[in-house]
């Protein structure tokens, strides 16, 4: 375990994964800490029981078009959620780049910043409009 995993700390992500022996897997430092803005992002706003202000409201854009209306609303939205519940990280709404790939697709392209290490990470995540199965 390096240091900075030492200073980031250590626990479970959600979801969570097993190991060969059946053993829950626990995360370390940019990990944890990408899996938590996975979980955040990701997760309906006012859909979890006990915390209803968890969340991102990224999904009501699900039926709005590609333009760039849209596209503030998700650095909105994306911003608004990691600021109030990922307290690990800095993020700049201009650090937020909108990567259309097609109608159906939108990369949204985080650069932030950890907090007690000023170490700069990216992270991608896929937003998808229309799943083809």
């Amino acid at each position: 375990m390096t240091n900075t995993e030492k200073f980031l700390g250590s626990g479970l992500a959600f979801p969570l994964l097993l190991d060969d022996s059946g053993k829950v897997v626990v995360s370390t430092g940019i990990d944890l800490i990408k899996s938590s803005i996975y979980n955040i992002i990701n997760w309906p706003y006012k859909h979890r029981f006990f915390l209803e202000e968890y969340g991102c409201r990224i999904e009501e854009l699900l039926e709005e078009p590609n333009d760039n209306i849209s596209f503030n609303l998700a650095r909105r939205y994306i911003t608004d959620a990691l600021n109030d519940w990922e307290k690990r990280i800095s993020i700049i709404p201009s650090d937020i780049a909108v990567e259309r790939v097609d109608d159906k697709a939108v990369y949204l392209k985080l650069k932030y910043t950890i907090v007690s290490t000023k170490k700069e990470e990216t992270f991608i995540y896929p937003f998808y409009k229309q799943i083809n199965y």
